[in-house]
């Protein structure tokens, strides 16, 4: 079995991620978890961080529902 690092990473960097350049490295970083490359660091202080900083004011502006652009992956 192949092991994954394991991140952690600040919620600005989701944010980055999310609304910056595809090509980025926050961007690729967000897209290393998604296909299960890297492991992400989950506790539920920085779940909730994240929805807050995904609701505040300026950043649903840009994209209304921020929470579908972060997808979680179960069971890899």
């Amino acid at each position: 079995m192949i092991e994954r690092p394991l991140i952690v990473l600040d919620t600005m960097v989701v944010v980055s991620g999310i609304m910056g350049q595809t090509d980025a490295s926050d961007a690729r970083t967000l897209e290393g978890i998604e296909t299960g490359r890297v492991q992400l660091a989950l506790s539920d202080d920085w779940l909730r961080e994240l929805h807050d900083v995904l609701s505040r004011a300026f950043l649903v502006e840009r994209n209304p529902k921020p929470a579908r652009a972060f997808r979680v992956r179960i069971g890899r």
